[in-house]
């Protein structure tokens, strides 16, 4: 029968179930150290195990093949009310009232020598390492210190698989998070791109095709995994600083002033100015601040050329250009492939990077 689970048991099982003992597999320390107990007491047995509610089950042993035993037949598990021992040493069992009619005593094994050591952990009794033998005998003062010695180890070999699994869950918890949270922050940027598609009059979903459009060349050309949520974000948020132009220079149905060009071509500062700011999303203004660059440093803001140019922003002034030129605009249908390729091609060296040109006609869109 189970014991009552009464407050100090159930302390106890969760104790237990925190290091994790009945979740162990065999392992070689173990079960070195469960050698090591037989060889310093000088038995020819020894048995490491754990309680749960109902049984002490064997995790390690060393001549006893021995899966579990109910832990009213543990010759010493844990009371409710008795403290726990330091050492339990039975020099000849059959000479004992309380094991002569134990199972073990009169079954197989015919156990007549028993020693046994509570593994405690945080005061709360986990389980017991063992020594038996099938003739009586006592223990000398040194195998008694050994055998306690030997329990001391098992607790720290215990202890470090307990901080090793604790350490492990708060890195796998902590990477769960760190998802979740990525993903919810990406997800809101994205509802942010859909609603700078509606304000800018941008063909439906061209913020969010280009982002992975974008990732994709950008991995295919080898850029790290790690940079390509980078290089999404600032796809995404690419025209973010056209927020701050008034309505009435981006959705003027006519040409363009000078002023009012010089008005937005600020767009990018402006998205450099909201972003710079926030950590999360540094790492990705390489495309927001430098997309309107050109290869031959006639481009703005900075007018920067060539490699000096980030790579982002190289790969995706390429798919914004493929995408939109594809894209039916009030002003003009759209153009077929054949035709958008030609115009990129050409362009190659003086819009954009050739080599990037070079890998995005080799692309599979």
């Amino acid at each position: 029968m189970p014991l009552l689970e009464t407050a100090p048991e159930i302390a106890r099982l969760e104790t237990v179930r925190r290091y994790r003992v009945l979740n162990l597999a065999p392992e070689v320390g173990l079960s070195d150290l469960t050698a090591l107990a037989a060889q310093v007491c000088q038995t020819s047995i020894a048995v490491l195990g754990f309680f749960d509610a109902e049984q002490f089950w064997v995790k390690a042993q060393h001549n006893l093949p021995l899966t579990s035993v109910p832990r009213q037949y543990a010759f010493l598990a844990p009371k409710r009310r008795d403290p726990i021992p330091d050492l339990l040493v039975i020099t000849d069992t059959l000479a004992d009232a309380r094991w002569a009619q134990h199972p073990m005593v009169v079954m197989g094994p015919r156990i007549r020598f028993y020693a046994g050591v509570p593994l405690v952990a945080e005061g709360h009794w986990l389980g017991t390492l063992e020594v038996l033998d099938p003739a009586p005998r006592d223990l000398s003062d040194d195998q008694r210190r050994g055998l306690l010695a030997v329990a001391r180890q098992v607790m720290a070999q215990l202890e470090l698989r307990r901080v090793t699994a604790d350490r492990d869950d708060v890195a796998r918890q902590l990477a769960r998070a760190n998802i979740e949270l990525n993903d919810a922050y990406d997800a809101t940027l994205e509802s942010l791109a859909r609603a700078l598609d509606l304000r800018d009059k941008e063909v439906d979903g061209h913020l969010v095709r280009v982002a992975d459009i974008t990732v994709r060349l950008a991995r295919a050309m080898g850029v790290p995994e790690d940079a390509l949520v980078h290089i999404r974000r600032g796809a995404l948020l690419h025209d973010i600083g056209k927020m701050v132009i008034p309505d009435s220079v981006l959705l003027k149905p006519s040409a363009l002033t000078e002023d009012e060009w010089a008005v937005m071509h600020r767009h990018p500062v402006y998205a450099h100015e909201m972003l710079a700011t926030i950590p999360l999303l540094a790492p990705a203004l390489d495309i927001p601040y430098c997309h309107h660059e050109r290869w031959d440093g006639e481009g703005y803001p900075r007018q920067l050329a060539g490699e000096a140019i980030p790579l982002a922003a190289r790969i995706f002034s390429v798919v914004d250009v493929w995408d939109a030129l594809r894209s039916d605009r009030p002003y003009r249908p759209g153009w077929r492939d054949e035709r958008v390729r030609d115009y990129i091609t050409k362009r190659a060296g003086a819009d954009f990077d050739p080599a990037v040109v070079e890998a995005f006609m080799q692309f599979d869109l």
